[in-house]
């Protein structure tokens, strides 16, 4: 009986807590106030899904904002025109499909600011760098392209302009260049394939990082305009040449092999450390003009190890073996010591 009695008072004990639990005590004269029940909250599909839906082409985007493909789509023109900024195009893994002749767009930009392209498929839209392909704009700024499959288009991506990253981005069997981008601009972690003309295109002060450039038909990575770039840790092998280089460029720490000029061509004014050079059918480095530093490279198996067109360049701690010739036309260079065939 008496365990029932306390069974009983422990009940009633948390009932009266929980009574307890519904009320609180006002700040002003200790009173209490009944809580109101939370009203539903009440979410639009705006709320829920702030992006606005992209489910046929072509497609024409002119207000800023976020937009996103439903599907897998395709379009004997052009796929999407963006004549706003500030706009992000999500293709969430599905693929644009164009009419793979003729000339036209995958996504066209003229003169925007701020757009973002990422994860999926353009492919089938054709044209060159300057007219058509997958991703193109005329001269624009500030472009993020990430994630980006871009296959058998005129050219993959070009954005001309600057201030542009292309990243992570796979980019095979274009009909002109794989990549062709501005000034000022990163490019990184991307592997071209295959382009029937360079894999990577750049103009002044740009970076050039941890790429693979693999059997395009003209230079795996090619850096014009003013020069300034830094091109390291990128792959470039079964290209014409496999990197080449204008003025005032820094070159380290990549890798060339199998290219049918050279594995690095470089210009005037640069730096080229710590690369390794292996099997280029004419010259493992060719070094065009004066005023380069050429240090601590590794070159093996070429006609020439290091080959210099020009008087007036330094070069050091250099190793070379197995080359008909491992330093070539060095008169008038400057030999700073260590370099050794083995």
């Amino acid at each position: 009986m008496e365990t029932k009695r306390k069974r009983t008072r422990i009940v009633m004990s948390l009932l009266s807590l929980a009574g307890l639990a519904v009320f609180s005590v006002t700040a002003g004269g200790g009173g209490l106030e009944l809580v109101a029940p939370l009203a539903p909250v009440k979410k639009t599909l705006n709320d829920l899904e702030p992006r606005t839906p992209i489910s046929s082409l072509p497609y024409t985007i002119s207000a800023a904002g976020s937009y996103y493909l439903t599907g897998n789509l395709t379009s004997d023109a052009n796929g999407i025109l963006v004549y706003a900024d500030n706009v992000t195009i999500d293709l969430a893994g599905f693929s644009m499909i164009g009419p793979g002749s003729g000339t036209s767009y995958g996504i066209y930009m003229n003169r925007r600011r701020n757009v973002e392209i990422r994860n999926g498929t353009v492919q089938g839209f054709m044209g060159s760098y300057r007219q058509g392909g997958g991703i193109y704009e005329d001269s624009g700024t500030g472009h993020r392209v990430i994630g980006i499959r871009a296959v058998a288009n005129g050219c993959g991506i070009a954005l001309r302009g600057s201030g542009h990253l292309v990243k992570d981005c796979t980019v095979v069997e274009n009909n002109s260049y794989g990549i062709h981008i501005g000034q000022s601009c990163t490019v990184t972690g991307n592997t071209c394939y295959g382009n029937h003309d360079r894999g990577i295109t750049t103009y002044s002060n740009c970076t050039v990082t941890g790429n693979t450039c693999c059997d395009n038909g003209n230079q795996g990575i090619l850096c014009e305009g003013s020069g300034g770039s830094t091109v390291t840790g990128n792959t470039c092998q079964g290209n014409w040449v496999g990197i080449q280089v204008l003025d005032g460029c820094t070159v380290t720490g990549n890798t060339a092999r199998k290219n049918q000029h050279s594995g690095i061509f470089v210009r005037m004014g640069s730096l080229v450390r710590n690369n390794t050079l292996r099997d280029n059918e004419q010259y493992n480095i060719y070094v065009e003009h004066p005023g380069n530093a050429i240090e601590e490279n590794l070159v093996t198996n070429s006609p020439n190890g290091i080959y210099f067109n020009s008087a007036g360049n330094f070069f050091s701690n250099n190793r070379a073996s197995g080359n008909v010739s491992d330093y070539n036309n060095t008169e008038g260079n400057t030999d700073g010591g260590g370099n050794y065939s083995f």
